[in-house]
Protein backbone atom coordinates (compact mmCIF):
# COMPACT_ATOMS: atom_id res chain seq x y z
CA UNK A 1 0.00 0.00 0.00
CA UNK A 2 2.69 2.92 1.48
CA UNK A 3 4.85 1.67 -2.10
CA UNK A 4 1.74 2.68 -4.32
CA UNK A 5 1.25 6.12 -2.52
CA UNK A 6 5.25 6.34 -3.05
CA UNK A 7 5.29 5.96 -6.75
CA UNK A 8 1.83 8.27 -7.22
CA UNK A 9 3.24 11.11 -5.01
CA UNK A 10 6.98 10.64 -6.98
CA UNK A 11 4.96 10.76 -10.25
CA UNK A 12 2.74 14.26 -8.88
CA UNK A 13 5.94 15.40 -8.15
CA UNK A 14 7.77 15.36 -11.02
CA UNK A 15 4.96 16.81 -13.11
CA UNK A 16 5.07 19.87 -11.07
CA UNK A 17 9.09 19.78 -11.36
CA UNK A 18 8.99 19.75 -14.96
CA UNK A 19 11.67 22.57 -16.31
CA UNK A 20 8.87 23.25 -19.07
CA UNK A 21 8.55 26.99 -19.88
CA UNK A 22 4.70 27.99 -18.56
CA UNK A 23 4.43 29.85 -21.88
CA UNK A 24 4.39 27.32 -23.72
CA UNK A 25 2.23 25.71 -21.19
CA UNK A 26 -0.52 28.23 -21.82
CA UNK A 27 -0.52 28.52 -25.25
CA UNK A 28 -0.43 24.47 -25.84
CA UNK A 29 -4.01 24.94 -23.55
CA UNK A 30 -5.33 27.97 -25.24
CA UNK A 31 -4.77 25.95 -28.37
CA UNK A 32 -6.36 23.03 -27.42
CA UNK A 33 -9.36 25.22 -25.87
CA UNK A 34 -9.60 27.16 -28.94
CA UNK A 35 -9.68 24.21 -31.20
CA UNK A 36 -12.66 22.76 -29.24
CA UNK A 37 -13.89 25.81 -29.41
CA UNK A 38 -13.99 25.99 -33.04
CA UNK A 39 -15.93 22.71 -33.78
CA UNK A 40 -18.71 23.54 -31.49
CA UNK A 41 -19.25 26.72 -33.50
CA UNK A 42 -18.67 24.44 -36.45
CA UNK A 43 -21.83 21.81 -35.49
CA UNK A 44 -23.83 24.73 -34.13
CA UNK A 45 -23.61 26.00 -37.40
CA UNK A 46 -24.20 23.03 -39.11
CA UNK A 47 -27.68 21.72 -36.72
CA UNK A 48 -28.91 25.64 -37.45
CA UNK A 49 -29.01 25.20 -41.23
CA UNK A 50 -29.71 21.97 -41.46
CA UNK A 51 -33.05 22.82 -38.93
CA UNK A 52 -33.69 25.82 -41.79
CA UNK A 53 -33.81 22.97 -44.59
CA UNK A 54 -36.90 21.52 -42.96
CA UNK A 55 -39.36 24.57 -43.86
CA UNK A 56 -37.32 26.32 -46.02
CA UNK A 57 -40.57 27.91 -47.60
CA UNK A 58 -41.02 29.85 -44.23
CA UNK A 59 -37.28 30.40 -43.41
CA UNK A 60 -35.78 31.89 -46.77
CA UNK A 61 -36.84 35.91 -45.88
CA UNK A 62 -35.56 35.83 -42.43
CA UNK A 63 -32.43 37.71 -42.31
CA UNK A 64 -30.22 35.15 -40.88
CA UNK A 65 -30.54 32.84 -43.52
CA UNK A 66 -31.16 35.06 -46.70
CA UNK A 67 -27.08 35.92 -47.21
CA UNK A 68 -26.24 32.36 -46.91
CA UNK A 69 -29.56 30.84 -48.74
CA UNK A 70 -27.15 29.63 -51.38
CA UNK A 71 -25.51 27.52 -48.85
CA UNK A 72 -28.81 25.84 -48.05
CA UNK A 73 -30.99 25.62 -50.61
CA UNK A 74 -29.18 25.72 -54.19
CA UNK A 75 -31.83 26.39 -57.24
CA UNK A 76 -31.23 24.25 -60.49
CA UNK A 77 -28.93 25.71 -62.95
CA UNK A 78 -27.39 28.09 -60.44
CA UNK A 79 -24.55 28.35 -58.91
CA UNK A 80 -24.21 29.62 -54.77
CA UNK A 81 -24.11 32.80 -55.20
CA UNK A 82 -26.76 32.98 -58.30
CA UNK A 83 -29.20 31.20 -55.97
CA UNK A 84 -28.60 33.75 -53.21
CA UNK A 85 -29.27 36.82 -55.34
CA UNK A 86 -32.50 35.23 -56.65
CA UNK A 87 -33.52 34.61 -53.14
CA UNK A 88 -32.40 38.00 -52.15
CA UNK A 89 -34.40 39.55 -54.75
CA UNK A 90 -37.61 37.26 -53.84
CA UNK A 91 -37.67 38.64 -50.78
CA UNK A 92 -36.79 42.20 -51.13
CA UNK A 93 -39.88 41.72 -53.85
CA UNK A 94 -42.22 40.45 -51.39
CA UNK A 95 -41.56 42.74 -48.83
CA UNK A 96 -41.37 45.79 -51.15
Amino acid sequence: MNESIDISKSTLESIYKTEEDPVIIIVFSFSIIFIVFLITIYYLILIDLGTSKVDWEKNRCIPKYMFVSGFIQKEENKGIFGSTYLNFKQCVKKFA
